[in-house]
């Protein structure tokens, strides 16, 4: 139900709860097929589970600069650093915002390049121009901890457009298993459900979200205007 209702927030099909941001991050990575000797190209301005999900998976990070105006990544920089064996772009909307998404989507498709967004800090934060945070790459990824605008203590949320990328997903929650009748185990995967107990607790905050958006934007005001 949880996710059902995240999917009709951000006007996607396929949404997957798990047990982190970093889950969804990594599981995204697998899903992507990223493997060893493929470079990820990562901002520089970011918490480390970034940095870590392709590396857990024996790919080499490649980190590249931030704008000084947005924080966020500089899609000239990326162009700069795209070699023969980069494979995937990982931007991040970095405290909700926006990466240069038209220019990054743009590189992704004349490289043949994945997108997977780090939409951790960016839950139903919008694009000026392309939609919703997470929405607009092949993966998006959120996560529910304590300091974000949806919080279950620990948890977090994968998105995508693509049936195939969701049917690898949900097999990789569940030791990569298609059918948990049958068993029947189309990959390797691993233990990255999400349980009913947190997804209660995220779906009031869920539904409730235009409240919650307001008590954050107010408490932003209040701390940038001292």
């Amino acid at each position: 139900e949880l996710e059902r209702e995240i999917a009709n927030a951000l006007d996607v099909p396929y949404v997957l709860c798990t047990t982190s941001g970093t889950s969804a991050l990594l599981m995204a990575c697998i899903a992507m097929d990223l493997g060893p000797d493929d470079e990820v190209i990562v901002p520089t301005r970011t918490f480390i589970a970034t940095a870590h999900a392709p590396m857990i998976i024996g790919s080499k990070v490649i980190l590249v600069d931030c704008r000084s105006d947005t924080t966020t990544i500089d899609a000239e920089a990326i162009a700069e650093n795209i070699t023969p064996r980069t494979k995937a772009i990982m931007p991040v909307h970095l405290n909700g915002r926006p990466a240069e998404m038209e220019s990054i989507m743009a590189l992704a498709r004349e490289h043949n390049l994945a997108v997977i967004e780090d939409a951790c800090q960016g839950l139903f934060g919008d694009h000026p121009t392309m939609g919703k945070l997470g929405a607009i790459g092949d993966c998006g990824c959120f996560s529910f901890s304590m300091v974000k605008l949806v919080a279950t203590g620990q948890g977090g949320a994968i998105i995508t457009r693509k049936r195939e990328v969701y049917e690898r997903l949900y097999a990789l929650r569940n030791h990569g298993v298609a059918d948990v009748v049958s068993h029947e185990y189309l990959r390797t995967g691993g233990n990255f459900k999400f349980n009913d107990l947190q997804a209660s607790i995220g779906l009031w905050q869920v539904r409730n979200r235009d409240h919650k958006i307001a008590h954050v934007n107010t408490v932003y005001r209040h701390y940038w205007d001292g």
